[in-house]
């Protein structure tokens, strides 16, 4: 995006990070994040051996470093390997909960909650560098559902929705492998620049109900999702929950998240004391 932006940003540029790092300070840090044991080392005639001159990708150095990239101010968002890592594999802040029988936190009292009592709790959250003005006139534009779901659900709306405000309704069809769904999303709330609400009127879940909420942060925007949900079918509707469901909600939110990261920029996180990389 920033090349695009500006025309200084020509011929060749190394688009690396600036703090190289070697393939066992990478392995070191995938398996901090990932919670695995260290990968073991595999010689380099046996690299050779199955990868043939492939095997110089691995084995050669290639120590690119940004200095032209430097020189213009870029700003990289994770200059550093190991929030690098998190970024890109730890779950993507996207977290799934079971529901007490408490008071549920939700932005307001509703009555579709009291008829459809939620059994789960999904909370995403992403810092983006943009304005709240600009994050939420982008998520109030119906056609941009599109982009920020998986291309292997083949979303696709059923009617044209000039904009989303309250008592909108929006048809749309997904697919689940074989399997072709409709969805009908109703705006129960929306409240710019800090707030919207859709309910599920008609779809596979027994209840969902999702909150988008916006915060400024400064130029950021904090930005999080809370959705609230249940399945159908009794104790079968929580084998697919446990079996299905979580890994594909994780997958569209992490998606999701992927999307209006590369749409708007994501706030770096500090460093922790002592540990040094880059992506």
């Amino acid at each position: 995006m920033t090349a695009l932006r500006d025309a200084r940003y020509s011929g060749a540029l190394n688009a690396t990070a600036p703090h190289p790092v070697t393939q066992r300070e990478f392995a070191r840090e995938l398996r901090h994040v990932l919670g695995t044991v260290t990968p073991r080392r595999v010689p380099a005639v046996a690299l050779r051996l199955a990868l043939g001159a492939a095997a110089e990708v691995l084995l050669a150095s290639q120590r690119a470093v940004p200095n032209r990239a430097e020189q213009l101010g870029f700003h990289w968002s994770f200059p550093e390997l190991p929030f690098a890592l998190t970024d890109l594999l730890d779950a993507r802040g996207v977290t799934i909960e079971a529901l007490g029988p408490g008071p549920l936190a939700v932005a307001e009292p509703t009555p579709y909650l009291v008829g459809r009592p939620p059994r789960y709790l999904l909370r995403s959250s992403v810092e983006l560098t943009a304005p709240i003005a600009e994050v939420f006139g982008f998520f109030s534009l119906p056609e941009n559902l599109g982009p920020m779901t998986p291309g292997n659900l083949e979303f696709r709306m059923l009617e044209p929705v000039e904009s989303v405000a309250a008592g909108a309704r929006i048809d749309y069809r997904i697919r689940l492998g074989a399997l072709p769904l409709r969805w009908r999303t109703t705006i129960e709330r929306f409240r710019p620049p800090h707030l919207f609400i859709d309910s599920q009127a008609r779809g596979p879940y027994r209840a969902w109900w999702h909150e988008h909420r916006f915060r400024a942060e400064g130029r950021h925007t904090i930005m999080e999702d809370r959705v609230y949900y249940a399945l159908p079918f009794g104790w079968l509707g929580r084998v697919v929950h446990r079996w299905f469901v979580v890994g594909a909600l994780r997958r569209i939110f992490g998606f999701r998240g992927d999307a209006v990261r590369l749409r708007f920029g994501v706030a770096s996180a500090p460093l922790a004391p002592g540990r040094r990389g880059a992506a």
